[in-house]
C-alpha cells in the first residue's frame, strides 16, 4: 500500500507542474502597427523619457481594472504620451506579465518611432508625441480571423450582428468594474453557443465608446463573414467571438428561446484541453488509483452480520454458512442487519405478526438498492443478540420474500 508520503509527493509534482506551466506561457502577441509618421533620434531626450514612460506602464500594469495611462516629459516634442488596456477577465499577474512583454518589444516592432501601437491577446499598449487620452482613435482596424469557415454563413452574420450590437450596449452601461468590458454568450442553435467579447479604453465618454463600437461591428462582413471566429482591434476599443468559449469570466447562460434563431447543419466544435487540465486529470487518476482505490479496497465497508458467532463480516456475496465453510446462496441475498433492524424498528412488537415455527414473525416494507426485490416479511426465531439456534442465518434468510 503506498504511503501518505507517496500521496503527497504526487501532488507536489502536479502543482510543480501547473506551476511551471503558468509561469512559462507567453503572452499572445498578435499584431503592431506603424505609423511611419515621425521618428527620434539615438540617445535623444524623447528616447529617454520613452523608457522612463514603458518603465512606469509596467510597473501600473496590476491595477484592478487594467488600465493606466501616464506623460513623461516636460516640453514638446520630447513629451512621450502613453497607455496599456488589458483584456478584462484577465488577473493583474498576467495583465502585469503582458505589459512588459509588450513594453521591451514595442520598440523593436518599429524602429525609432514616434507612434506605435502593438496588441496582445491580453493587453494593448500605445505611444505617441502627441496627446491620446480621453480621444476616440478607430483607425487603424486590424481584423484577426479564424482559418474555419461557417455553414449558412448568410445567416449566421445577421445574428451575429445582432449579438454584437447587444454586447455592445453592455459595454457602454459598464459601470461597475471600471472597466468598459463585457462578455455574452448567446444560443445560436440548441447545439451551439457563440461567445463574444467587447471592450472600450476607460478613458473615453459614453457616447465615444458606443461610436467605436457601433461603427466596427458594421464591419464584419468585410472582414469576417463566414469564419467561425473573428476579432477587430482598433487603438481605443476591440470585440471578438468565437464558437468556444475562450474568456475567463462566468457568464450566466443564455434562456433557451423556443424557436432557433440559426438552423445551421450541427457543429462538432472540438474543445481545446488545455495542457494543466490534462496534467491534472493525469495525475489526479494516479493518485486515485495508487491513493484511493487502494484505501477504499482495505477497507471493510459495510459489515454483515454472521449469526453463528455474533461477529461482522465484511462479505457483499450472498453466502450462507454451513458449519465451518460458506456456501453462496443461488436465491436470495445475504441481508445486511442494519436494513432488518430498520424493517422491524429493531424487533418492536407493533411489527410482530405472531409466532412461527423457529420463534416470532415480523413485518415492514423495506426498498432495497438491489434491483428487483422488496422485503416485505420477516422472520427471525430471535432477536439478533441471541443465538438460540446454529440454524438462524439461514432461517432469516430463506423467509426473507421476493417480489
Amino acid at each position: 500500500m503506498p504511503s501518505f508520503h507517496v500521496c503527497m509527493t504526487l501532488v507536489f509534482l502536479f502543482n510543480l507542474g501547473l506551476s511551471s506551466f503558468i509561469s512559462e506561457a507567453a503572452p499572445t502577441y498578435l499584431y503592431h502597427y506603424c505609423t511611419n509618421t515621425s521618428t527620434y533620434t539615438q540617445n535623444s531626450t524623447y528616447q529617454t523619457n520613452l523608457g522612463v514612460l514603458l518603465s512606469s506602464l509596467t510597473a501600473n500594469a496590476t491595477r484592478e481594472n487594467g488600465f493606466y495611462n501616464t506623460t513623461v516629459g516636460q516640453n514638446p516634442p520630447n513629451i512621450v504620451y502613453g497607455l496599456f488596456l488589458c483584456r478584462g477577465d484577465v488577473t493583474p499577474d498576467v495583465c502585469q506579465d503582458c505589459v512588459a512583454t509588450a513594453s521591451r518589444e514595442i520598440v523593436q516592432g518599429c524602429t525609432k518611432e514616434n507612434v506605435i501601437i502593438t496588441w496582445y491577446d491580453e493587453c494593448m499598449l500605445r505611444y505617441s508625441d502627441q496627446s491620446i487620452f480621453s480621444t476616440l482613435a478607430d483607425f487603424p482596424r486590424i481584423a484577426k480571423l479564424d482559418s474555419e469557415n461557417i455553414s449558412e454563413p448568410e445567416r449566421f452574420n445577421p445574428f451575429l450582428e445582432t449579438t454584437l450590437y447587444d454586447l455592445a450596449n453592455e459595454v457602454v452601461n459598464d459601470r461597475t468594474t471600471g472597466k468598459n468590458f463585457a462578455a455574452k454568450e448567446a444560443n445560436v442553435t440548441r447545439i451551439q453557443k457563440l461567445y463574444t467579447l467587447a471592450q472600450c479604453t476607460p478613458d473615453l465618454t459614453v457616447a465615444d465608446c458606443s461610436k467605436c463600437l457601433t461603427t466596427a461591428i458594421p464591419k464584419i462582413p468585410n472582414c469576417c463573414s463566414g469564419r467561425k471566429g473573428g476579432r477587430l482591434l482598433l487603438p481605443s476599443c476591440n470585440f471578438r467571438y468565437e464558437v468556444y468559449p475562450f474568456y475567463n469570466l462566468k457568464v450566466t447562460p443564455p434562456t433557451p428561446t423556443p424557436r432557433e434563431v440559426y438552423d445551421g447543419s450541427c457543429w462538432k466544435t472540438i474543445h481545446s484541453i488545455t495542457f494543466p487540465l490534462r496534467l491534472f486529470l493525469y495525475i489526479m487518476s494516479i493518485y486515485y488509483i495508487l491513493c484511493v482505490a487502494d484505501e477504499n479496497n482495505n477497507s471493510q465497508g459495510v459489515q454483515l452480520l454472521d449469526f453463528r458467532g455474533g461477529r461482522l463480516a465484511d462479505d457483499y456475496s450472498n453466502e450462507i454458512f454451513q458449519g465451518e465453510q460458506q456456501v453462496k446462496s443461488q436465491d436470495f441475498p445475504l441481508i445486511r442487519l442494519d436494513l432488518i433492524y430498520v424493517a422491524t424498528k429493531h424487533f418492536s412488537d407493533e411489527n410482530k405478526l405472531g409466532e412461527g415455527g423457529f420463534g416470532p414473525v415480523y413485518k415492514h416494507h423495506i426498498y432495497m438498492t438491489l434491483p428487483r426485490y422488496r422485503v416485505y416479511e420477516i422472520h427471525s426465531n430471535a432477536n439478533p443478540g441471541s443465538h438460540h439456534s446454529s440454524q438462524s442465518s439461514q432461517e432469516i434468510e430463506s423467509e426473507v420474500y421476493r417480489v
